[in-house]
């Protein structure tokens, strides 16, 4: 019912070519429609479990020429740790450096959620936090499994080993995002790490997306209670009885950053296209995870990991401007 419920509200919106908010249906034949803004989304808008599920929402980021600073300085770096050898590990990973973005490009507001990838793929649920509330204490996470990150996800899984993915650098074909890309015809990609930063920052200066402000100074429980799932902030606890750094939630329930996007920080760990550095075997990984503490889940950290690790690591799927045609 819901699916009818969209569609129909789709046609009434007339849901326009050149809007921010593209919606694709993660089941055959794949629709999609395009809207003005996530306000203007059918069936109650973000706020409906729909498009935490059956719903693909992506918003579309306007980065073409536009120059950013990436990265932390060394005011920021030094604030984040109480030692030397940390401050001098968070600085020399993220060292700030200007960067130019070639184009727009379509990102996913929530990481992938269990359900739309078994959707996407047709394939089993292999993440860990995967039953219902409660049912087994460290694999039921929070709330319904279908809107939980899905995790346990390597940068193989999503991409394929190096002998087997073609010269120009997409998917293996046997691979997470290649099956993905077959069956749907959507040419779902892993960010590079310079889309990621920019689209997290939303133009937000400070270590997390929702200081504006390049201060040092750390916002208070609350505030970061509010914006992301970290680890280790007061002690917190839901149904269950597992502190909030026990496991994943679903998506969504928080406080987005200005473009929209949600998750960004905290929850799950999100695999990007790059290397941690050149001629490294080892990919990016960022936003930190549930698990983890705040300064471990700002927007400039990065975090490198042997491509063929599954842990607590999800995605969030961009798709090229050129590639989104509503049909």
């Amino acid at each position: 019912m819901a699916r009818e419920m969209f569609f129909l509200a789709a046609l009434v919106v007339c849901a326009a070519f050149g809007g921010d908010c593209l919606v694709i249906d993660c089941r055959p034949p794949y629709g999609s429609a395009m809207y003005a803004s996530a306000a203007d989304l059918p069936c109650g808008g973000l706020s409906n479990r729909i498009y935490a599920c059956d719903f693909l929402v992506m918003r579309r980021i306007s980065a073409k020429g536009r120059t950013f600073r990436m990265g932390n300085d060394r005011a920021e770096a030094d604030a984040m740790a109480g030692n030397a050898e940390k401050r001098m590990e968070y600085f020399t990973n993220s060292p700030p450096h200007d960067v130019i973005l070639p184009d727009d490009f379509w990102m996913a507001v929530y990481p992938l959620t269990q359900r739309q990838l078994v959707l996407l793929t047709g394939q089993p649920n292999t993440s860990l936090f995967d039953r219902p509330e409660s049912s087994e204490p460290w694999k039921s996470g929070y709330g319904e499994p279908d809107e939980r990150p899905a995790e346990c996800l390597s940068w193989e899984d999503m991409m394929g080993l190096d002998g087997a993915r073609p010269e120009d650098g997409s998917p293996a074909p046997c691979s997470v995002l290649g099956v993905i890309r077959e069956r749907t015809g959507w040419a779902f990609a892993l960010p590079a790490e310079a889309q990621w930063e920019f689209a997290c920052r939303a133009e937000a200066r400070g270590p997390w997306n929702f200081t504006p402000e390049q201060k040092t100074e750390k916002p208070d429980v609350k505030t970061f209670e509010s914006h992301g799932w970290f680890g280790w902030l007061g002690g917190r606890r839901y149904p269950g009885g597992l502190p909030h750094w026990g496991a994943t939630h679903p998506v969504g329930l928080l406080k987005p950053n200005a473009w929209g996007l949600y998750d960004m920080h905290g929850n799950v760990w999100e695999w990007c296209l790059d290397r941690f550095t050149p001629g490294d075997g080892r990919r990016v990984l960022r936003g930190g995870a549930y698990s983890n503490g705040p300064a471990d889940c700002r927007s400039a950290f990065r975090y490198g990991m042997s491509p063929e690790r599954r842990g607590n690591f999800g995605v969030r799927l961009v798709l090229p401007v050129a590639a989104a045609n509503v049909r």
